[in-house]
Parts: C-alpha cells; sequence; structure tokens
C-alpha cells in the first residue's frame, strides 16, 4: 500500500472516532441536563434509570452507525500505524541516477567503484557509462570506449546488487578490498554508496574498513595470514563521475596531446593515475595522481627510462588519500632534453626508502651537479656509519661524501648533520 493510502486512513479513521465521540458527548449533556431539573427523588431515579452507558459500552452493546464509525477510525489508525512502523528498507525510494556519465580516475578506490556496478577493469577511462532504470526499478550498466561500439552491459538487480537507504543508493558490501598507502597495505572490506550531484554529476562514497597483516605461511597458491595488532584503519574517499553527451562526434585531440598521450602508456605509468591533458606553453602539461609516495619515484624512474623529455611539479598530499602532481611533457625533438639526474624529490625518497631508523630527512636541495641533504640524527651514530648504510641498500647514488657532522649539543637528543650525494 503506498504512503498515500496510508495517510487517507489515518484521516478518516480520525474523523469516524471524533463523529462517534461527538454523539455520545451529545447524550451525556443531555442526561447530564435532565439530571439537574429532578426535583423529587423519584424524577432523580427515573433520570439514573434513563443515564446513557459510557461511549465505550455504548458502542460495544448497541449496532448504530455511531458504533460502526467508532470501529472503523479505530481499526484505519491501527492499519496505517503498522504500515509506516513496518514498511520494508527495500521500498524506500531511490535516487533518479539514469544519465550517460565519463569513466574517470584509476586505482583501489575507483577499482571499488568498477566492482559495484560489474564495469569491466580493461574498461577504458574515459568511456561512457550508460544507466538506464528508474527510482523503483532495476539498473542496466552500458560500457561504451570512445570512437567504438557499447560492448558491455550488466544489470544491477534491486534488493540483490544494490538497495536504498537516506536517498542513497547503497550496492552490497565488498567482501574484499584494499588500499595502498604511505603507511603499507590494508585489506579488508568496503562498502559504496551512491548518490547525484544537483549538477547531474554521480557522486560515490566508498568507506574501506581493514587492517595491516602479516603473512605466516606463503607457498605457490596457499597463503595464511593474520592482521597486524591495533593496525586496523577506517579510509572514506569519494569519486565523481560527470554528467557527459554521449559519443556522437568527438572532439579529437590536437596532435601534441595524442603524442603525450601515447607516451605516457601504461608501462611507463604504472599505479599512477593520468587524469587530464592540455597543452601549456612549448608542451603538454598532465594531470596524475599517485596513492603513495614510492609510486611517484617509480614514476619518474619510469619517465627516465623511456627518454621522455619531462619537468615535473609536486607531488602534493591533498589530504583526501593520494597525492597530485603535474608533468609538463615536452615533444621530443631539438631542444628537449631529458632530465639527466632524478629530481631532489627522488633523492629524499631514496633516502627515505634506506629505512636508518635513527635519522630523518630534513631537506635536500640539487647543489653543483650533486644534492646535498640535511639530516636529523637521534643517537650516538657517526656520519660514517649512515653512508656506509645507504651505500648499502641503494644503487641511485655513485658517492656519498661527510660535509658537516658538528657534536650534539648538551640536553639534545639529535643533531644535524650534511651529506652529499652524486647519483649515477
Amino acid at each position: 500500500m503506498s504512503d498515500a493510502a496510508a495517510i487517507i486512513l489515518v484521516v478518516t479513521g480520525a474523523i469516524a472516532l471524533l463523529v462517534a465521540v461527538a454523539g455520545s458527548m451529545r447524550r451525556d449533556a443531555a442526561w447530564s441536563a435532565k439530571s439537574r431539573v429532578a426535583s423529587t427523588d423519584e424524577e432523580r431515579q427515573q433520570a439514573l434509570r434513563d443515564r446513557p452507558r459510557t461511549s465505550w459500552t455504548w458502542m460495544a452493546s448497541h449496532v448504530t452507525a455511531r458504533r460502526g464509525l467508532a470501529i472503523y477510525g479505530v481499526l484505519a489508525l491501527l492499519v496505517a500505524l503498522l504500515l509506516f512502523t513496518s514498511a520494508p528498507a527495500h521500498a524506500q525510494r531511490c535516487p533518479d541516477i539514469s544519465g550517460v556519465y565519463a569513466l574517470v580516475g584509476t586505482g583501489d578506490v575507483v577499482d571499488d567503484v568498477r566492482r559495484v556496478l560489474g564495469v569491466h577493469a580493461g574498461a577504458p577511462v574515459n568511456s561512457r557509462v550508460l544507466i538506464e532504470g528508474g527510482p523503483e526499478d532495476d539498473l542496466s550498466v552500458t560500457v561504451t570506449p570512445h570512437n567504438a561500439k557499447p560492448y558491455l552491459t550488466v544489470a544491477l538487480k534491486r534488493g540483490v546488487s544494490f538497495s536504498c537507504q537516506d536517498g542513497r543508493i547503497v550496492f552490497t558490501q565488498l567482501s574484499y578490498a584494499r588500499r595502498r598507502t604511505d603507511k603499507g597495505t590494508y585489506e579488508g572490506k568496503a562498502t559504496v554508496r551512491l548518490g547525484r550531484e544537483k549538477g547531474g554529476d554521480l557522486a560515490f562514497e566508498i568507506t574501506f574498513s581493514g587492517n595491516q597483516s602479516s603473512t605466516l605461511y606463503s607457498y605457490d597458491s596457499a597463503r595464511v595470514k593474520v592482521p597486524i595488532p591495533f593496525s586496523s584503519t577506517i579510509l572514506r574517499d569519494r569519486v565523481e563521475w560527470p554528467a557527459v553527451r554521449p559519443f556522437d562526434e568527438p572532439v579529437p585531440e590536437p596532435p601534441e596531446v595524442l603524442a603525450a598521450r601515447a607516451m605516457l602508456d601504461d608501462k611507463v605509468l604504472g599505479t599512477v593515475t593520468l587524469n587530464t591533458l592540455r597543452i601549456s606553453g612549448d608542451g603538454v602539461l598532465a594531470t596524475m595522481s599517485a596513492r603513495t609516495n614510492d609510486d611517484v619515484a617509480r614514476l619518474e624512474d619510469r619517465l627516465r627510462a623511456a627518454s621522455i623529455p619531462f619537468e615535473m611539479k609536486g607531488p602534493r598530499w591533498n589530504g583526501a588519500g593520494y597525492y597530485e602532481l603535474q608533468l609538463l611533457v615536452r615533444p621530443r625533438g631539438p631542444g628537449a632534453a631529458v632530465p639527466s639526474r632524478p629530481s631532489a624529490h627522488r633523492v629524499e625518497q631514496e633516502l627515505n626508502r634506506t629505512g636508518w631508523p635513527n635519522f630523518y630527512i630534513k631537506k635536500v636541495e640539487a647543489q653543483s651537479g650533486a644534492y646535498v641533504a640535511t639530516l636529523g640524527v637521534e643517537g650516538s651514530g657517526s656520519v660514517e656509519e649512515i653512508i656506509s648504510l645507504i651505500k648499502k641498500n641503494t644503487t641511485l647514488f655513485a658517492d656519498i661524501r661527510p660535509l658537516t657532522d658538528p657534536p650534539r649539543q648538551p640536553g639534545s637528543r639529535s643533531r644535524e648533520v650534511q651529506i652529499q650525494l652524486l647519483v649515477r
């Protein structure tokens, strides 16, 4: 039964009760007036015998129109109350998300979005995603890559693949999800909620809860893991897919952008997400995102190995679970030089990777063809011991030399040293 029918029951039931009670009150008022004017005992006795029963006794003992109204009113209110309090969760109205959207983004979070929608991992970024189905219906999802025919249609069953809560579509919880962060890899579960923005875009809210784990046993396909105590975390991410037009007459990209896109293929990008490309000055500016600092460092290594002329800006931690960076790619040819050495950020990341427990990086600067790293050192370890450990754990540096190693000041827990690093 619809909400409108339940409201009608409430209104008519209340009116019926009021009519029945009003009739009973009129009878009681007439008896009260008669009893007040009685002057003799015999008249008072007669008035008492004529006294009407209470409204409930009267309704139970006389079949009258008022009794029927009262019974109908009580039953109508009870039925309406039952409908309001026992409405099933799946009867809640879903938002209308039918439309065409652009598939954007990559990484663990977007992988979760793809999985709940049934979109294959091989669907290219910027494919068109057509969603059909009304607020009360099942949904169908069709994926169309750029300049291609639709190749994938998935049916999502209401009550099986998703439900509706608080004006959002809530997909069935993913039993396995993972997040790769600077603190390590977490494994757990994820819940995806979907709504529609005022501008028409799709907004996915992804809540992940999980732990880091330690592998006790691993052989071929068998692996036994146990959660690491006190490593549990909850991560919340947001992904937006913009509402777009279907691929009717796609606008061709400029030759420079096409050349940059060809250079930045999956082999070069690795786990880094390519978001946008646009012409900027004498090159093409690429905006990217990466989950970890190590992903950024590996990207720089692959760019240099592929002899791609580039300048990197960033990365910048955006506070939402990933790094943002910009890459200015220049077409190959005269004047487009490939960086002959890694950036200061790459050197800093390599020093952090060596894992020396008693020093931390304060800053890294490029100076005269080399790099000078300022380190904060705790404990009594000498600068020579630090250099020896770094050399054992990396092949990035051709030579490392001590520059300053002042003694620790009384009362201080650390001292500041400087080393010079020459890259290969």
